[in-house]
């Protein structure tokens, strides 16, 4: 009987092995927990591009005259590295033109041939109010800029295509104007050319697309040292700047990871 007790125990006893092992796999396969994929941080990358925009220029004269606003233009390129979410540095090269008038604070001064600025007409000497014409200045920049991306401080943009730039820079600036009718008919003088250190900043935002193609916008002052950029005599004021507004269009190299941002 133990014999037929055993025969009978043994298939039994490999059927509930046989079992627990099935049913250990299939607990195993269940509810075994799902990882999610670690988002992949944007690499360090190179870029580079163009940019275009609208400069107004205070100095002696102003794009902001007594009787007219006269933007002027100005076109350029950029290179740079970005570090990390949050850091990138560029060079810059830019190149425009500027158009000033008298300001509305001033007296109508006369200029005379000889580049000085009179109260009154000088006999002998040929000479334009200067309300009669305005200053048109050819700009050259070459700048160093740094820039910060606010949004990279904080988890939840920190990855975000996104980009909202505070941006300092420095730039060596030249300058060289003539002095033009308005009614545009006729130069009447010519200015020396003139060199600046500018420094100053600019707040910008960009967004950066899937494949590496980026469309930003930006808005700055830069602050000139020296002479007057507008080409006259140096004169009370001492206000001489660029104020410039405009857009670039971008192109990043070595954005692995990119494609997982948000």
């Amino acid at each position: 009987m133990t014999v037929w007790l055993s025969l009978f125990l043994l298939p039994l006893s490999a059927q509930e092995k046989t079992d627990t092992v099935y049913t250990f796999r299939f607990q195993r396969i269940t509810d075994a927990p799902v990882t999610e994929p670690a988002a992949v941080k944007p690499a360090a990358s190179w870029y580079a591009g163009i940019q275009v925009g609208m400069p107004f220029g205070t100095s002696a004269m102003s794009s902001f005259g007594a009787d007219r606003t006269t933007p002027g233009w100005s076109a350029g390129v950029y290179g740079g590295y970005r570090f990390n979410p949050v850091l990138s540095l560029e060079l810059q090269a830019a190149w425009g033109q500027l158009a000033m008038n008298r300001r509305d604070c001033c007296p109508d001064y006369w200029m005379g041939a000889d580049g000085n600025r009179y109260e009154a007409a000088v006999a002998g000497m040929d000479g334009w109010y200067m309300s009669d014409f305005q200053s048109r200045t050819f700009i050259q920049r070459y700048a160093a800029q740094l820039n910060v991306n606010v949004l990279g401080f904080f988890r939840a943009t920190r990855d975000s295509r996104w980009s909202l730039d505070l941006s300092p820079h420095i730039a060596a600036i030249g300058t060289e104007s003539d002095f033009r009718l308005v009614d545009g008919k006729a130069d009447v003088l010519q200015g020396d050319a003139r060199w600046h250190f500018g420094a100053g900043g600019n707040v910008q935002a960009s967004y950066t697309f899937p494949v590496g193609l980026q469309l930003g916008i930006y808005t700055g002052m830069t602050y000139l040292t020296g002479k007057p950029m507008d080409g006259t005599p140096k004169y009370l004021h001492k206000a001489n700047y660029i104020w410039e507004t405009g857009l670039r269009l971008g192109w990043s190299f070595g954005t692995k990871g990119k494609e997982d941002r948000q």
